[in-house]
């Protein structure tokens, strides 16, 4: 409850960053409607807008371009980039109502596609304000003419159209191309989905990585709590007198844990190719390593609960608190991107946080190990570092 408080309570709420929709901006136009645009564009509150960048070389800000938005959407970067083509402003400044419209570029990861109908809504927003009331008075100017009105009339019906007119289009497009929009619409918006349109299952294959890591850690918990039960029923105690030590015991426990969660794993997986058509031969030789590296780390989690608590019945409440909570903050259970900031940060703190980044590395971003290289190192050293601690622990309070 105070987790999800958190995040849909803080959505919409003016002073803050952490809900905002960003966006690059890049103008080939160079036009002042472009201009207009950009700065109509800045000024909406829920949009961080991104035109320049500074050069790691020179230290110069320099503007964006369609190479580097392209660039910065397939590496996982920013989800969204604006793109004013040239010849915008000439075409908004000839609009002569005879279906011709100016068009725009939305380049868009399809994942964040809330993202994306939000920056819709907003650019329509800003064709008003930069475009629809002088497009509309000019309209007026040419029909009056044409019907031979007085300029008190003309005068007039443009003012009823400053406040009744609705101008703007959006289209499917998943190329450069221009949309197909309203006839007779201002600007045109056309979406090029950067990423998902090669994929069988886009949606799939974005979600997999959050589904996959939550119950993997259900099921390590699960199997943890079998030591506790061990301990209960005196195995232990028995194994004990056949000299085999504390630390050989829990390895062997762990080699099984470990088994179990990377056959599941690749059940997973497996059905995920078959059912939904996720690619999983081109990734084949980075799942293998990636996986296996958070199998092992998700194994020593659920030893260590099982060290830290003392019955099965605090493995199965703490671990379903524990597992929900770091499920819902880091991402699991919705984008992190809709969260406020300080929860985003808490993301990094999280099994589930990391395990997602590298997994969506994976399948949505097709980077392959040196790609993931950060999260697969966290989870070596999640692994490792949970393991020893819950040896000392497993020692002290389960073998003696």
């Amino acid at each position: 409850m105070i987790v999800f408080g958190f995040v849909f309570g803080s959505m919409g709420s003016a002073g803050g960053d952490g809900n905002a929709v960003r966006t690059l901006f890049v103008d080939e136009d160079h036009g002042s409607s472009a201009t207009d645009m950009l700065v109509a564009l800045k000024s909406l509150g829920g949009l961080k807008v991104y035109d320049t960048y500074e050069d790691e070389l020179t230290g110069q800000e320099l503007p964006y371009t369609r190479e580097l938005a392209l660039q910065e959407i397939r590496d996982g970067q920013i989800g969204l980039a604006v793109v004013i083509p040239a010849g915008f402003s000439k075409l908004l400044s000839e609009f002569d109502f005879s279906g011709s419209t100016a068009t725009l570029e939305v380049l868009a990861d399809s994942s964040r596609q809330i993202d994306e109908a939000i920056l819709q809504g907003m650019l329509m927003q800003v064709s008003f304000m930069t475009a629809g009331s002088d497009v509309a008075s000019q309209g007026m100017s040419f029909m009056g003419e044409d019907l031979g009105m007085d300029s008190a009339q003309i005068t007039m019906m443009q003012g009823w159209m400053d406040k009744n007119a609705v101008w703007g289009g959006t289209s499917g497009s998943t190329d450069s191309a221009a949309g197909n929009g309203m006839s007779g619409s201002i600007i045109d918006i056309s979406i090029v989905d950067v990423l998902g349109e090669e994929k069988e299952n886009p949606v799939f294959s974005h979600q997999v990585a959050g589904v996959l890591t939550m119950f993997m850690l259900f099921t390590v918990a699960a199997s943890g709590g079998s030591l506790l039960r061990e301990r209960q029923n005196g195995t232990i105690r028995r194994i004990q007198i056949s000299s085999t030590s504390p630390v050989h015991y829990l390895l062997g426990k762990y080699i099984a844990f470990f088994l179990i969660a990377y056959l599941q794993t690749w059940v997973m997986l497996l059905a995920g190719h078959l059912v939904f058509r996720v690619d999983l031969i081109s990734h084949l030789p980075t799942l293998i390593v990636f996986g296996a590296l958070v199998a092992m780390a998700a194994t020593s989690f659920g030893i260590l609960l099982a060290a830290v608590c003392r019955t099965v019945e605090q493995v199965s409440s703490f671990s379903t608190l524990l597992i929900l909570v770091m499920s819902a903050i880091g991402g699991s259970m919705l984008p992190r991107q809709f969260m406020p900031d300080a929860m985003q940060r808490l993301g990094y703190f999280t099994f589930n946080g990391w395990a997602m980044q590298g997994f969506t590395g994976i399948f949505w971003y097709e980077k392959d190990l040196g790609g993931i290289l950060t999260p697969a190192l966290v989870m070596a050293g999640l692994a490792l570092v949970l393991f020893v601690i819950a040896a000392q622990l497993f020692r002290s309070r389960l073998a003696y």
